[in-house]
């Protein structure tokens, strides 16, 4: 396993959430980005909502890694708004 120092870390990790910062201030529509968490989406659609979950991983090198919620969206039927 490669050891990384912790600026060379830190360095990468401002580069990444300048980058997202970018993105989404070029991309208005765009309301939740993560570029450097591992995870997935669960999407589940109700009759009456439909609820984005984001989980993402504590790390990608152990099987059993714990899991975290990033972020949630929930848009209401007949809506376009993000709650």
């Amino acid at each position: 396993m490669i050891k990384l120092p912790t600026v060379f870390l830190a360095a990468f990790l401002l580069t990444v959430k300048r980058a997202e910062q970018a993105l989404m201030k070029n991309n208005p529509h765009v309301k939740y980005l993560n570029d450097h968490d591992h995870g997935y989406l669960l999407l589940t659609l109700y009759p009456a909502k439909s609820k984005a979950e984001w989980f993402y991983v504590k790390t990608v090198r152990q099987p059993q890694s714990e899991e975290f919620l990033g972020q949630k969206f929930v848009v209401e039927k007949g809506s376009t708004k993000l709650r």
